[in-house]
C-alpha cells in the first residue's frame, strides 16, 4: 500500500454524493468572476468520523490563504459505504478500492473502575472473548461472572479491534452488544464485572484501561472506488504530510 505521489492541485470539479464530511474548496482566478467552488464528501464511520474532523479543521487553517477556503460540515457516523462518497476513511478496506494509508487508531481493553483487576494479557483477553475464562477470579480479580461486550459485527470498530487483538478468535455468544461507543462506556459504568473496548480517543474516567503486554492498534486508510483526483487528492496528499501527520497525532497515530 503506498501513499499518494504529490501532485500539482487540480481545478477538475469532483461530483457531490449523498452523505459524508462535505468540504468545500474555494479556488481563485486570475479573473475577476468568482469560480464555482470545488466540493466532494468524505464518508466516515464512527471510528474515524474524529480522525476525519481533525484533518479537516487543520486543513482548513491550513489553506486559510486566499488561494483556498476550505469549509467543513461535521463528520457524520455511520457505516461505510464508500461507494456513496468519493472517498472514505476506515480500518477496513473493501476488496477491489484503492486504498492509501492515513493514520493508526490504538485501542485499549478496559473495564468499571472499581473491578480490581489492572493488566491481563494479550491471551488472556483472547480467551475471556472467546468464552474460555468467564469469572474475574481466574485472572487475579474478585470472583464475579465476566460480561464481555463487543460492537455489533461487521462494523468498522469491530472489524478493527478483532484483528488487532482477537487473532481470528470467535467471540462468545454470550457478550453483549454494544451500539456506540458510548453505549461502550455506559455499559462498563454499569456493571462491575464488564470488560469491553475503545479507541483511545474514546477513553475517559468512567472507565478504567487496562495493562497489556501488547499495543493494539489498526491501520486506517483512506479509500475510493477508483484512486482520487482533483480536490479530494489535494485534500489525501495534505493529510499524508507533515502537517496531516501532526492533525492526526491529535487524537490518532501518525504514519511512521
Amino acid at each position: 500500500m503506498k501513499r499518494i505521489n504529490p501532485i500539482k492541485p487540480s481545478k477538475a470539479v469532483p461530483s457531490i454524493f449523498r452523505w459524508g464530511i462535505c468540504l468545500a474548496l474555494a479556488l481563485s482566478a486570475c479573473q475577476t468572476a468568482t469560480p464555482a467552488p470545488q466540493t466532494f464528501r468524505l464518508a466516515a464511520t464512527d471510528l474515524t468520523a474524529e480522525l476525519a474532523a481533525d484533518l479537516v479543521a487543520a486543513y482548513r487553517e491550513t489553506n486559510s490563504a486566499p488561494l483556498v477556503n476550505v469549509v467543513a460540515q461535521p463528520a457524520l457516523a455511520g457505516e461505510l459505504a464508500a461507494r456513496n462518497a468519493e472517498a472514505a476513511l476506515t480500518a477496513n478496506a473493501p476488496p477491489g478500492f484503492f486504498t492509501t494509508p492515513i493514520a493508526y487508531v490504538s485501542f485499549a481493553v478496559v473495564i468499571n473502575p472499581n473491578n480490581p483487576v489492572s493488566a491481563l494479557t494479550l491471551a488472556q483477553v483472547q480467551a475471556i472473548y472467546a468464552g474460555q475464562l468467564t469469572d474475574w477470579a481466574q485472572v487475579g480479580g474478585s470472583t464475579g461472572a465476566v460480561q464481555v461486550l463487543a460492537r455489533e459485527d461487521g462494523s468498522d470498530g469491530a472489524r478493527a479491534f478483532n484483528g488487532a487483538a482477537l487473532n481470528a478468535v470467535a467471540i462468545t455468544p454470550n457478550a453483549q452488544v454494544a451500539a456506540t461507543w458510548d453505549a461502550m462506556r455506559q455499559l462498563i459504568q454499569q456493571n462491575s464485572n464488564a470488560i469491553g473496548y475503545l479507541p483511545n480517543s474514546e477513553i475517559d474516567g468512567t472507565v478504567k484501561a487496562l495493562a497489556l503486554d501488547a499495543e493494539l492498534r489498526a491501520l486506517i486508510v483512506a479509500v475510493a472506488p477508483t484512486e482520487p483526483t482533483g480536490a479530494p487528492r489535494d485534500f489525501l496528499v495534505w493529510a499524508q504530510s507533515e502537517a496531516g501527520q501532526t492533525a492526526v497525532s491529535r487524537n490518532f497515530l501518525s504514519l511512521p
